[in-house]
């Protein structure tokens, strides 16, 4: 059973098919009011432009309403169980997300951590604001904890550089006299590159600004069914995603990945699919 599969068994939650009444008689109504300010605007004269001004704006929050009411009527209708945000908290062995959430308008799936900052990603319905923190904390214990041991083994290795520097210069100082004004000189150097990279370590452990990008790339070809699938529900108002397994953070996308849609609420999962290659698609093709 691989990650996205068993993701869906455990982590989504089916919705009730049957649409509301209450959320039904609004619907109703706003297709109504719709209708009756977009008659009452396209009738008015140049000198009532003060109301027409509100008409409009009345008229465009009714709208943006009531296509969300289309939206939640569809994906009930369509009987997409609803997505969990726990699977967005998986992290690898390195503290990164497990998953990558792909935008249909980009093959790039990109986030930033910064210091001073905070993820990039597209952008996730409001019931899952608060995994960034979670994952923010994971992402700052990991680099911490990283900049941490590379310190000890960096101070490890400066404390026996010193001694092997302070030996040499001992040494230069006693069979040369002034003449190993160079040497000391050289070996000022060498201390003065040790110390600005434990400086830089240290800056990276107290939180001074610092940023990690990372990105992957989904590869492969969309099968047309899905991909009709995926416009259908784009007209529909829906934002369409894509949640695919990270195998590499750098890399492209191997794994087949979820079909998401978000009513700015939550994420529903609307399908998965196969991807597949090129030559496979155009073999597929000819085959029929």
């Amino acid at each position: 059973m691989n990650l996205l599969t068993e993701i869906v068994e455990k982590h989504t939650k089916t919705q009730p098919n049957e649409y509301p009444t209450a959320l039904r008689e609004r619907e109703q109504t706003l297709s109504a009011e719709c209708d009756l300010l977009a008659k009452c605007e396209g009738s008015l004269l140049a000198v009532e432009k003060n109301s027409k001004e509100t008409i409009q704006k009345r008229l465009r929050s009714a709208d943006a309403e009531l296509k969300k009411l289309q939206l939640r009527r569809l994906l009930m209708e369509q009987g997409f169980p609803i997505l969990d945000p726990e699977p967005f908290r998986m992290r690898n062995e390195k503290g990164l997300p497990k998953l990558a959430l792909f935008s249909v308008d980009s093959d790039i799936c990109r986030f930033q951590f910064s210091s001073l900052g905070r993820f990039y990603y597209p952008s996730l319905p409001r019931i899952y604001d608060g995994v960034w923190h979670d994952i923010e904390l994971a992402m700052a214990k990991s680099v911490t904890d990283t900049v941490r041991v590379i310190k000890r083994r960096s101070r490890i290795a400066s404390l026996s550089l010193v001694f092997v520097v302070l030996a040499f210069l001992v040494a230069q100082q006693v069979q040369f006299g002034v003449a190993s004004i160079g040497a000391n000189a050289f070996g000022g150097v060498i201390l003065l590159c040790f110390w600005f990279v434990l400086h830089s370590l240290d800056a990276i452990e107290r939180g001074v600004d610092f940023s990690l990008v990372y990105s992957v790339k989904f590869s492969g070809l969309i099968p047309p069914e899905k991909r009709e699938k995926i416009k259908t529900l784009m007209k529909a108002g829906g934002r369409v995603s894509l949640l695919a397994e990270v195998d590499e953070w750098g890399k492209s996308i191997k794994t087949d990945p979820l079909i998401l849609i978000s009513d700015e609420e939550r994420f529903y999962v609307a399908g998965s699919f196969d991807t597949t290659t090129l030559e496979d698609y155009i073999a597929k093709e000819f085959v029929r």
